[in-house]
Formats: C-alpha cells, sequence, structure tokens
C-alpha cells in the first residue's frame, strides 16, 4: 500500500446543499492545516471532532466550511483522516479539490482507494469492504439492509464456526500424518469423527449459500414477466400493478411488440415487471421476434404471471399452452382476468395442474370485483417468500457466491474421500483448499490484482 496522502470528492457532482471532501494519510492534517484558518483549533482537535472556519487560498477565500478531524487509527481508513464539508455545488468542491492536489500536497484518490486503505489497514474484511460497495448501489429497503448486516461483520461470523471446525479437523489429520511418518501403522484413516465434523460444516456452507441465492435477487431485483395470449389484459395488470400507466392499453390484439420494463418495491424488495408481447400464432416478422423476446423474458423470470382472459379461454386449452413451456409451478402464477365478464356458470377461479403438481390460479380484474389487489397481495406474497428474511446473513456479489461455493464443494470432495477410504493426506489436502477459498472470500489470501479489480467498482470518494 502507498503511504502516500490521498484526497477526493466523497458526494456527488452537481446542486446540493453540502458537499464532502476527504483527505486520508500521514499528511492530511498538515496539508488540509495549510488551507484552513484557524490552523492551530484544526492541529489541536481531539479524534471525532470538528470546528468551523474558512479555507483559504492565499488570502482569497475560498468557502466557509465545517472540518471534522478522525485521529488514526480510530478512523475509517485506519489512518490520519479529515472530512471538509463545504457549500454544495461544483465550483467550489472543484476549487477546493485542486487546492488539496496541488504540487507538494496529496494526491487524488483512485476509486474505491479509501475503503481499501481500511481493508489494508484492517479496519474491514474483504466481505465487509465488498458490502460497502454492495450497500451503495442498493435498490431497494431490504437490499440495504442485507448489505449493512455484512458491513457490520454478519458473513465473518456466520464463517467463524466453519474455520474454527475445519482447522481443529486440519490438525487432528495433520497430527495423524506425523505420526505415521514416525512408523506408527494404521492413522491414515480418518476417524469417523471427524467426518461428521466435516459433514456439519458442510451442512453450514450449504445453508449460507441457499441463503446466498436468495441474496442475488436483492441484487438483480425479482423479475416478474407477465405473459399469455393476445389481448387477454396483460398490460392493463402491468398498469394497475403499477398505478400508472406505462404500457399501451387498446382493445385490439397484438398492441405490445416488445418487452415493457418497469420497477416497484414491495415489501422492501426491488422488483422489475415486464410486460411482454401476446404469444399466438404470428402473422409477421414484427410478431414472430415479439413472441421470441417473450418466451426469452420468461425463460430468465423469477416470477412468470401467466394472464388468461376467463371469457375466452377454457382451462384444458391453457393446461396444453402451459405444458408447451418449461415453467415450473413454483415460479408460475396464473391469473383469470376479466373476471368481472366471466361466464355465469364460472363462480371460482379455475384449479390447474402442471407436471402433476397444482399452479396457483386467482381471479383479477381492472375494472369491476375483485380488482387488481388480490393479485397483487398474492405477488407480494410470492415475492416475501423468495427474499432474505430478517437477520440471515446474504452473500454479497459473485465474487463470494463463487468462493463459498468452491470452498463446499472441497468439503464434499474431502468426506468422497474419506468414504471411499483415500487416506488422511487426500483429506487434508481437500480441507486445506476448502479453508483457502474461505480465506480469500474475506481476504485474508488475496492477490493485487483481485484487489484492483474489486475497487475498481466503487466510485471515487469511497
Amino acid at each position: 500500500m502507498r503511504n502516500d496522502t490521498i484526497a477526493a470528492r466523497a458526494t456527488p457532482r452537481g446542486s446540493s446543499a453540502l458537499a464532502v471532501l476527504r483527505v486520508s494519510g500521514p499528511e492530511a492534517v498538515e496539508i488540509v492545516g495549510r488551507l484552513f484558518v484557524p490552523a492551530e483549533r484544526l492541529r489541536a482537535l481531539r479524534g471525532h471532532a470538528c470546528v468551523v472556519g474558512e479555507l483559504r487560498d492565499g488570502d482569497d477565500a475560498v468557502d466557509r466550511v465545517v472540518v471534522t478531524r478522525f485521529r488514526a487509527p480510530h478512523s475509517y481508513t485506519g489512518e490520519e483522516l479529515i472530512e471538509i464539508s463545504c457549500h454544495g455545488g461544483d465550483v467550489v468542491a472543484n476549487r477546493i479539490q485542486a487546492l488539496l492536489c496541488r504540487p507538494g500536497a496529496a494526491r487524488s484518490a483512485q476509486p474505491g482507494e479509501f475503503t481499501q486503505r481500511a481493508f489494508l489497514n484492517g479496519k474491514l474484511d474483504l466481505a465487509q469492504a465488498e458490502a460497502v460497495e454492495a450497500l451503495i448501489a442498493a435498490r431497494s429497503t431490504a437490499a440495504a439492509r442485507a448489505a449493512l448486516r455484512v458491513l457490520r461483520g454478519g458473513l465473518r461470523r456466520a464463517l467463524e464456526p466453519v474455520t474454527t471446525n475445519l482447522i481443529e479437523q486440519l490438525a487432528q489429520l495433520e497430527a495423524g500424518l506425523d505420526i505415521q511418518e514416525d512408523g506408527a501403522p494404521d492413522v491414515l484413516a480418518p476417524a469417523r469423527g471427524e467426518e461428521g465434523a466435516l459433514r456439519a460444516a458442510a451442512r453450514r456452507l450449504e445453508r449460507l449459500l441457499a441463503v446466498g441465492e436468495r441474496g442475488r435477487l436483492l441484487e438483480d431485483g425479482v423479475r416478474i414477466v407477465i405473459a399469455g395470449r393476445p389481448n387477454a389484459g396483460k398490460s392493463s395488470i402491468f398498469n394497475a400493478l403499477l398505478a400508472r400507466e406505462r404500457a399501451i392499453v387498446s382493445p385490439e390484439a397484438g398492441t405490445t411488440r416488445d418487452t415493457v420494463e418497469a420497477t416497484v418495491e414491495w415489501g422492501g424488495q426491488h422488483c422489475v415487471l415486464v410486460d411482454t408481447a401476446g404469444i399466438g400464432a404470428a402473422t409477421g416478422a414484427i410478431e414472430r421476434e415479439g413472441i421470441a423476446r417473450t418466451r426469452e423474458a420468461m425463460a430468465a423470470a423469477t416470477l412468470v404471471l401467466y394472464v388468461a382472459d376467463v371469457q375466452t379461454c377454457p382451462p384444458a386449452q391453457l393446461a396444453g399452452e402451459l405444458a408447451t413451456t418449461a415453467l415450473a409451478p413454483p415460479q408460475l402464477i396464473v391469473a383469470w382476468h376479466k373476471w368481472d365478464r366471466r361466464p355465469e356458470d364460472v363462480t371460482a377461479a379455475p384449479a390447474l395442474t402442471l407436471r402433476d403438481r397444482a399452479v396457483a390460479t386467482i381471479a383479477s380484474s381492472v375494472r369491476g370485483a375483485p380488482g387488481i389487489d388480490p393479485l397483487r397481495l398474492l405477488l407480494e406474497a410470492r415475492v416475501g417468500e423468495l427474499t432474505v428474511a430478517e437477520g440471515e446473513t446474504v452473500l454479497v456479489g459473485a465474487r463470494q457466491r463463487e468462493l463459498l461455493r468452491a470452498s463446499h464443494e472441497r468439503l464434499m470432495a474431502a468426506l468422497d474421500a474419506e468414504t471411499a477410504g483415500a487416506g488422511a493426506e487426500i483429506v487434508a489436502l481437500e480441507v486445506r483448499a476448502a479453508l483457502t477459498a474461505i480465506g480469500e472470500l474475506l481476504g485474508q489470501r488475496v492477490g493485487p490484482q483481485v484487489l484492483e479489480r474489486i475497487f475498481a467498482r466503487f466510485c471515487v470518494g469511497k
């Protein structure tokens, strides 16, 4: 790590009430002190304290500011850290940045360099550092809460019993190998207790991976694709769920030719609603392309809301349509739409099965009873089932999921080796590899290229 002093704006560009600039490194107080009046009050500040004064360029006053000092090592970066709060707008903030970074002063920080210094100085593990970026990028309340749990050390604490367990088992295995080298017989076969401990560690990783997959939905959002035959009422439902006119609605079939997306937040979860072209017999190249895009959207969906016109679509016909898709009942909801115009002999939403499993069905209408609220509540409940429960620790980003999956795979390989009687040296090799993957996840064993790739995603000033 370079032991110089860095500076950057920590708030977005543009007009605002305030802007904040950060300065971190051994010369932070000295560099800011050359500009700040009264400088002696800044230098005398205790940690986590602030002082009001002026920043000056020689005799020219730049702005009246609040300067906060965080003494090392009790700062975000673990270094001497100064935060300058000035009036918002680019002119003042840019001028202060230029003064801080003029020759002989601070260097302009790279993206994520403040958080990288926090990691390198032991203030955060690498999972927590990634959670900082995830918290900034969060698109929903649930995503922000999940990132904050990791930032507070939730993932490290969740992994501690696993690492402690594996270190103990590895020590026993390697002790047995040492004894074998001394000539003692029959110690290469792992003990049954070791197998049980490894299996318990593998189960804990499996639970973390399962929650981690739901955590992916916090990052990407729950994609709810609205599909069905032309003129079934898909766009009407789309608009009603959004409570605004986003898609064109017309009695003419085939109004929607492409996918239309909009976002909502249900239960704190970021959701992407996707309206699609109707699936039916195409009469031209444009309609064929629209149907192809609908099928692509369905394949990538978290949930599919399949809309059927209760007036014109018999249950047997709809069952046949659904059987031609790759949809599975857990991801499928059927809305029997235009319920206010249903045939007199239809008194309840017709039941459906797909691949011998029941499909969730519900009546809906945008004009008469039962309205759209029952459908919205059902969708919100399904979204709630997919999201991370309060207190669960998620994995932030693909890197963490890949490394935890790799650790689990090496543990399973160790268990397979034990079952096959492969010997303690093979089991120890796999356990050590599982520990290495967890260590890399937390940043205990990671190279500079990996760090550069991780922190390059951050904004400047963080």
